[in-house]
Formats: C-alpha cells, sequence, structure tokens
C-alpha cells in the first residue's frame, strides 16, 4: 500500500466524521434561530425567560440537563410545535432568568417551574420531558403533583439508585461522578445546582409515588468515554430499572446517540413524546366516553 493510499484509508473517514459534525451544527443553530422569540415570566420567584409555540390537549414542557439552556431542545420543539403546545425554558440563573439566591434542589425548581406554568396561564396536563438532571428534575414534578401530570420522557436521565450501584460495585467515584472542581469555573447556577444534586436525588426518589402514566425511557448507545463497562452496566440496569417506574413504562437504547439524545438523534426523542401524547390522547378519551355513561 503506498502512502498516499494509507493516508487516504485512515484520514478519509475522519474528515467525512468531521464534515457531518459541521454539518449537523449547522442544522442544529438554524434550528435555534427558527425558535419564537423569548418571552419573560415574573413570578415570586424572580423572572424566567421561556418560549412556547403550539396548540393542543396536553403541554408538553422540556427540563434541560445541567448547564444547558432552553436553545439546546429547538429541533425537538421546532417538530412537536405543529401539532402540541411546547413550552421551554431557562432555570434560575440560565440564558435570560435572573439569578436566585434560594435553594438549587429539585423541590425548590419544582415549584418555581409550576410556578411560572401558572402566571403563564399554561395549563396541565403536561408531558413532562427531562434531560440528565432534567430528567430527576421531572420525575420530581410527577411525584409531587401527580394529578397535573399526563406522560414523561426521560432522555438519558441518572436513575435515583445509579451511585450506589456503582459502589456495590467498589468503583472509585471518579469513575462515574465528576469532581466539582471541573466546574469551578462554569456558570453559578451550575454549580449550585451540582451541589444539590445529591439532595435532588433524594427528593425524586423519596416524594410520593410515580403516577400511573404513559413513560418513555431513552438511554444512550455510545459508551461515555471514561466509564467502564462495569459502569455501563450500572448505567444500564438503572435505566430499564426507571422504566418499571410505571406499568406503561417503555425503555429504547438509541443507536448512534451520547448522552446528548436530543442533539444526536432528536428524531427519536420526537417518537417517544409523540408516542406519549398519543397514550395520554387515548386515556384522556376513555375517560371522557366514561364520564358520559
Amino acid at each position: 500500500m503506498t502512502l498516499l493510499e494509507n493516508g487516504v484509508r485512515h484520514w478519509l473517514p475522519t474528515l467525512l466524521r468531521k464534515i457531518l459534525r459541521t454539518d449537523k451544527e449547522r442544522v442544529f443553530r438554524q434550528e435555534i434561530e427558527n425558535l419564537p422569540a423569548a418571552r419573560l415570566s415574573r413570578t415570586r420567584f424572580g423572572v424566567r425567560s421561556y418560549v412556547t409555540a403550539g396548540a393542543g390537549k396536553h403541554t408538553v414542557v422540556f427540563e434541560s440537563g445541567l448547564g444547558n439552556g432552553k436553545e439546546v431542545w429547538a429541533p425537538v420543539f421546532n417538530a412537536l410545535s405543529a401539532k402540541a403546545r411546547v413550552v421551554a425554558y431557562d432555570r434560575a440563573g440560565y440564558g435570560q432568568s435572573e439569578e436566585s439566591t434560594l435553594a438549587r434542589d429539585g423541590a425548590q425548581i419544582v415549584e418555581e417551574l409550576r410556578a411560572m406554568l401558572q402566571a403563564e396561564n399554561i395549563p396541565s396536563p403536561y408531558i413532562l420531558v427531562g434531560h440528565s438532571l432534567g430528567g430527576t428534575i421531572v420525575k420530581l414534578f410527577a411525584r409531587t403533583y401527580p394529578q397535573e401530570v399526563a406522560g414523561v420522557v426521560l432522555v438519558d436521565a441518572r436513575e435515583a439508585n445509579f451511585v450506589q450501584r456503582c459502589k456495590k460495585l467498589g468503583l472509585s467515584r471518579m469513575l462515574y461522578e465528576p469532581p466539582l472542581a471541573l466546574f469551578m469555573w462554569g456558570r453559578s447556577a451550575m454549580r449550585s445546582e451540582l451541589e444539590a444534586a445529591p439532595t435532588t436525588t433524594h427528593q425524586a426518589r423519596s416524594t410520593g409515588s410515580f403516577p400511573h402514566v404513559p413513560l418513555r425511557v431513552l438511554t444512550h448507545h455510545r459508551r461515555v468515554f471514561h466509564w467502564s463497562r462495569r459502569v455501563s452496566r450500572a448505567w444500564a440496569d438503572g435505566q430499564s430499572s426507571m422504566a418499571g417506574m410505571s406499568a406503561k413504562g417503555r425503555i429504547k437504547v438509541c443507536d448512534r446517540s451520547g448522552h446528548h439524545i436530543h442533539r444526536d438523534r432528536p428524531d427519536l426523542v420526537v417518537r417517544a413524546i409523540r408516542s406519549v401524547l398519543a397514550a395520554a390522547n387515548q386515556v384522556r378519551s376513555v375517560r371522557g366516553s366514561n364520564g358520559r355513561t
């Protein structure tokens, strides 16, 4: 094999991957530009920035992961807005939302989100969609206000017992949980949320019961770069456990995706939400017909 052939063999796939990543980034930025203009909501907890579009019997509410604002949902938000009411917002300290001096644990964030939805006359029932830390927050919302929730979609959310699973395997904490020092240069809201994450996890585990609603659990396919096979196994077991929170729970491993499934495979997230919407609409129709007989 000549030097040129060897170079083509090894570098062409890398070049193609870079081109595809660049194209994906361009498409993603276009999706952000297509979002509706942001609005500001004022509640007793301060000012929150949000976007909303569409109409429907249910309201799809997006909760972002640590360090992310509402824009990260742009491809999914735009795809759903034609046939459903959708809402994405920035938690305190993100985007145009005000900083907060209040605790940044999940229970506090749930109350702030609910206050915003009520202040803006955004009605329940809600289909809650949460990524990563946002998944823990929407689980807590569903357990706290089950009567307001018609369905849940968890996008690579951490299961409440993930850390305990890893500890039982005798794994070093560095293998499954990044040290807080890595986030010392991040925005203060992100650091505060990370510091409160153990409290948030405990709240999501100990508050009420998960409602009997349609549930979809989406989990990544590509292994997280610093995880061993045992950590990945603990994560997978936790995802299966979350799907069992509801008799209507389903789990899907999302092909060709990392932790940010809504960026890597927005089509699969859209499909999961539509599935929950369809199931929730069916339940509502049955209840309505029962009420008429």
